[in-house]
This record gives C-alpha cells, structure tokens and sequence, in this order.
C-alpha cells in the first residue's frame, strides 16, 4: 500500500531518478514505491530516461504516472548518457531541494525527512547518508558503506574518492546549476559532481545511518 503524506511550502522537494533499458523492471517499481512512502512525500518525482526503454519499464512508468498524474514527469531522452539524463531531468525539477535516487535502490522511509532537516536547518547545501548492501532481498544486508561526516572531513577524504553515496544525496538545485551539474565523465559523473560542489563552496554533511 503507498501512503502518500503531507508537505508544505517550506518542505517541499523533487526527486531525480534516472533509469535505462536494462534496469530490472520490479526493482525499478520497489525503488519508486520507497519514494512514495517517504514519511514526507516529493511534491514531483522525475523519471529521466538514459535512451529508449523496454516496454516493460515503459509501461511501469505509465501506471505510476496515471495513478499519480500530480506527482511524475517524464523526460524522454534520445540521447544516451547518464550525466544526459541527469542533467535534464534537473532542469525539470521545480524545487530548490533534489533528492537523487537509482533505479534499484530502496529509501528507508524517513530518509528525505532527515536530509531535508538537515538542509533546511543548518543550511547544509548536499547532505547524504551511509547505505546497506544487499542481495536478493533488501534485508539481507551484506554490508554497510560508510562515509565521512562532518564538512571537513568530506572535503578532505574527496581529494581521493567520493566522500558520498551518490544515491542517498540531497542537494540544493541552485547549488547544482552554479556549479554546472553532471559532466561527461563515464563512471566518474557522480564524483566529479561532488567535486564541482564542493569547489563552488557547498557546504556538505553526511548523516550516519
């Protein structure tokens, strides 16, 4: 059953998700359906496709946008490339705060709460959580990706790797856009974005959980 709560004016939020035609069709429903059951639902989800889709997803994307007209908008994409699809789906999204998510990952429902507290009330501009690793079911954890905490260890341990989990990020929208979004950096776009907001003087959080 999907709940949906209640936002306001001061909590509202958009979430980007980008998705590809190899993606798994039921782990991409489970990992919308963890979006729709947030304790604070998105104002807007935004689906932005990394080229053509199969008709299976297609038409997944199809339900949750008829049962939910309000809610989803679809960027179709004919070219291919994630950072592509990223980036235009961040145009789309007409809130300041963007919580990104993959096509096969599950939120924890009280996950977008506690970013956007943490944004909204210490004015953090990217904030990002731990994540499980799992196999098969989602509670079989195999293991736990940790990362730095604090501002300034986030900004040193990204002078070696990306201090974040990229799928458990929210950010503020004008932050993004002022420091140029996505590049074209095949399996390093989700670094080099880091980056770029960390140098453009993001100030950065990451909650252990």
């Amino acid at each position: 059953m999907i709940c949906l709560g209640f936002f306001s004016e001061n909590n509202k939020y958009s979430v980007l998700m980008t998705v590809y035609n190899k993606a798994d069709k039921d782990s991409f429903k489970e990992a919308v359906e963890s979006i729709l059951n947030q304790s604070i639902v998105p104002e807007q989800i935004v689906i932005s496709e990394d080229g053509l889709l199969t008709n299976e997803l297609e038409e997944c994307i199809y339900k949750f946008q008829k049962e939910y007209p309000t809610v989803f908008t679809i960027v179709r994409n004919e070219k291919k490339g994630n950072y592509n699809a990223a980036n235009n789906g961040l145009k789309v999204c007409r809130n300041e705060f963007v919580a990104r998510m993959d096509s096969d990952d599950i939120a924890k429902t009280d996950r977008c709460e506690k970013e956007l507290k943490a944004l909204i009330n210490n004015k953090y501009d990217i904030v990002g959580s731990f994540c499980s690793e799992f196999t098969g079911s989602y509670e079989n954890i195999i293991s736990i990706r940790k990362v730095p905490l604090k501002h300034e260890e986030i900004v040193r341990y990204a002078k070696k790797r990306n201090p974040f989990n990229h799928p458990t990020i929210m950010f503020r929208k004008s932050m993004a856009l002022k420091c140029g979004a996505y590049s074209n950096m095949i399996r390093c776009e989700d670094y080099d974005f880091v980056v770029k907001m960390i140098l453009s003087g993001a100030k950065c959080l990451n909650i252990p959980e």
